[in-house]
């Protein structure tokens, strides 16, 4: 059997012996991610329940429904940070001196080495969530035997938010239809994942910190960026102003917010879209051919010694 092209018996053993090696510790990090959401949500709902200042934004939201909101917080944003450190400390792994060494020793091709963790880090990441929904899920089943109001509300808040936020974007002409929202949000969700792997490939040590450092960077850039290019526009083209004063006189406010979105920011959402894809394809071509070029280095640093 040759072993220089990609054969997926052998792929399906690498991942089979990635979630082997690691099974203690991945049932350990989703107990303690279900056990701390839960804990979190029945210490926030029962000792210090506050609905906070967002039924100043949104009045028609009750006061239990406000402190269910503000409980999800904190752990939604925890675990979607802790879901972008995942595949650096994966790759970050491979990247070191041992890894490399015990890499090459595997009868496998890089193909099939750098695709089985790709593979592995998406299903980590999707189990992440797959717990987090599960601790709601359990925490609103507490809320609703021991008649804790704001944690009864927890599932239908989730899905409530989830329609509330398709009708709202396409509602303000942010997105021209379902399937474009969710292509973008494919885009989004493929660039989160590819991003930290092609910086867990560089690094070594703390790779999420150099990810952060750079991708705030670049963030400020382009909204820097974004806000000078309109101030720009509109200090070069004053009659658009006198126009959009007349137009917010004459429309309603959905209305004008519906056509301010649809002509100014759509259309850098979309080129954003575009932006994103293509930075997602270059990271990950560039982690494969930096894990390629380690694996041949390490080879001859073997071959030497």
């Amino acid at each position: 059997m040759k072993t220089n092209q990609f054969n997926i018996k052998r792929f399906w053993q690498l991942l089979c012996l990635h979630f082997d090696e690691t099974k203690k510790t991945n049932l350990l990090i989703l107990s303690l991610i279900f056990l701390g959401v839960v804990a979190w949500l029945l210490f926030y709902t029962s000792v210090i329940p506050t609905a906070g200042d967002i039924q100043k934004t949104f009045p028609n939201i009750t006061q239990n429904e406000a402190i269910a909101i503000n409980a999800l917080r904190l752990p939604t944003i925890i675990v979607g940070l802790f879901t972008l450190i995942i595949p650096c400390y994966v790759f970050s792994n491979i990247s070191s001196q041992s890894g490399e060494i015990r890499y090459l020793t595997l009868p496998a091709t890089s193909a099939e080495k750098w695709l089985s963790r790709v593979v592995y880090v998406v299903v980590c990441v999707v189990l992440v969530y797959i717990t987090l929904n599960l601790a709601i899920l359990f925490s609103s089943a507490i809320g609703w035997i021991f008649d804790i109001k704001p944690l009864k509300l927890l599932t239908q808040l989730n899905y409530d938010s989830e329609n509330y936020v398709v009708i709202e974007t396409i509602k303000m002409g942010l997105f021209s239809s379902m399937t474009e929202m969710h292509l973008m949000r494919f885009i989004t969700i493929v660039f989160t994942i590819a991003t930290p792997i092609f910086f867990g490939t560089i690094f070594r040590r703390t790779p999420w910190l150099y990810m952060a450092l750079i991708l705030l960077g670049i963030y400020f850039i382009l909204i820097i960026g974004f806000a000078f290019s309109m101030m720009g526009y509109f200090k070069s083209h004053p009659e658009v102003i006198e126009s959009i004063g007349k137009l917010k006189e004459s429309l309603g406010k959905e209305e004008f917010i519906h056509f301010a979105t649809e002509t100014y920011i759509s259309p850098f959402v979309r080129v954003m879209g575009i932006v994103l894809s293509i930075l997602s394809i270059v990271f990950l071509w560039l982690s494969y051919r930096l894990f390629c070029r380690r694996q041949i280095a390490c080879k001859k640093i073997k071959l030497i010694r």
